[in-house]
């Protein structure tokens, strides 16, 4: 398992969107770790800087008792191009 990690002296943002999912209490993967990846986006369609990190209660596992919460989170269609969103909806 990685315990640690080194980030590289420069690092080039992802030409996309993030969102971490996180739990409030979750003490092997904290809020500012899940935070940090905000200087990695660069994306459109999230936040003011394409990153959004929507918390949810509990701890690493916060997923299993917040499955329904956590999915109903993520919607697929804000990752399509308009192309396919016609074909979708025709």
């Amino acid at each position: 398992m990685l315990d640690s990690c080194a980030t590289p002296a420069t690092v080039q943002p992802l030409h996309t969107a993030i969102t971490a999912h996180y739990g409030e209490d979750d003490f092997d993967n904290p809020a500012e770790n899940v935070l940090a990846w905000a200087d990695s986006a660069a994306g459109t369609g999230a936040g003011a800087d394409g990153f959004v990190s929507p918390s949810f209660p509990g701890e690493h596992f916060f997923l299993v008792p917040q499955a329904a919460e956590v999915v109903g989170d993520i919607n697929p269609l804000d990752y399509l191009s308009p192309l396919q969103e016609t074909e979708i909806s025709e």
